[in-house]
């Protein structure tokens, strides 16, 4: 199968997002901003190549649950050993299982849990969100039907689950949500959207109004956050998130010929979880280094840009030890990984 390269390129800027987006305080108005369509862009490019349920994708949809479960196991319990060893009752037994137990419920949310390792909480939702996207395409087989059906359960999310639940296992109620970006990117698929084979006046023009939607939904909204169940107005909240989206697939599109960036998008699974491992450090390691521990309070864009720089180039050898010598812990067998390949086996 080959790689889509805007795909990758897309994943790659949205990891570096990502990182910079927890890098800066939370009150800055980048980090509003990309508050507002990080997470979404991911749920929406994994959407990209999904493929519906059926009989003879049972081999394909297992490894993709498998590509997304041992990942999440692998750096959680890295994560809690850590965490742990950072924590004053590190011998206690009680504290161990009660790690264990917030791992096996897979969920960070506003109660504050995984503390280990929060960005963890994407791993476990787009789980949910690949077993109900099976469930749904097997029972529903006209998309236009299976996208009413997941905007319906959008509007019962909002309307009330999150009124009523405070979080869900394995993050079943934000699943009702990242849901419909996965579903968004699924439907699209067919659709013979090239914007490189567009005239500069409609991509500029396209873009133009994508940007004015984005701001005035990031303006009227605010801070938006996935995992901590927090939307604003539903409405803006979709109008901002697939406005980035747009703004990012014509920046992805762009950037797809630049090697550094797909790597950079094929390296998020890694990315994901080990830079929040440098979260844990300032505190023992890194006690007397003040612009590092700075990031949790009061670091500008330009510092958050180089703290940004910095955890991403340190978690590229990981994910090039894990590529070469221990794939399976990607959920890949060895020759499924070729980093930047055009094809795979």
């Amino acid at each position: 199968m080959k790689r889509i390269e805007w795909i990758d390129a897309g994943k790659g800027v949205g990891i570096f997002l990502v990182v910079l987006g927890h890098a800066l305080p939370s009150t800055t108005v980048a980090a509003t901003a990309i508050w507002a369509f990080h997470m979404p862009l991911f749920f929406f490019l994994s959407g990209l190549t999904a493929t519906p349920w059926s009989s003879g994708a049972t081999p394909k949809f297992v490894r993709g649950l498998k590509g997304l479960l041992i990942p999440y196991l692998f750096f959680s319990l890295i994560s809690i050993v850590l965490f742990m060893a950072t924590q004053s009752n590190v011998l206690t037994k009680a504290s161990w299982i009660g790690q264990l137990q917030q791992m096996a419920c897979g969920v960070a949310g506003p109660d504050g849990k995984m503390r280990y390792n929060v960005p963890l909480w994407f791993f476990t939702c787009l789980i949910v969100v690949r077993l109900a996207f099976a469930a749904i395409t097997s029972t529903v087989r006209a998309r236009g039907t299976q996208l009413a059906c997941i905007v319906f359960g959008a509007l019962i999310a909002h309307g009330y689950v999150f009124a009523h639940f405070t979080s869900m296992m394995w993050n079943l109620d934000v699943a009702l949500v990242a849901l419909l970006f996965f579903t968004v990117g699924y439907c699209i698929q067919g659709l013979d959207i090239n914007p490189a084979a567009w005239s500069r006046t409609l991509r500029w023009s396209a873009g133009l109004v994508a940007m004015l939607v984005f701001v005035a939904a990031v303006a009227a909204n605010g801070r938006v956050d996935m995992n901590g169940r927090s939307f604003g107005n539903p409405w803006w909240f979709y109008a901002g998130a697939f406005a980035g989206i747009a703004l990012m697939a014509g920046v992805a599109n762009r950037l797809a010929h630049i090697k550094c960036i797909k790597i950079l998008g094929q390296a998020s699974i890694v990315i994901f979880p080990v830079h929040a491992l440098f979260w844990l450090l300032p505190a023992r390691a890194f006690s007397l280094v003040t612009w590092y521990a700075s990031k949790i309070s009061d670091a500008d864009l330009f510092v958050s840009t180089v703290i940004a720089v910095i955890e991403i180039a340190a978690c590229l050898p990981v994910y090039f030890a894990i590529v070469r010598w221990a794939p399976f812990l990607i959920g890949q067998p060895a020759r499924h990984v070729r980093v930047l390949q055009t094809q795979t086996a």
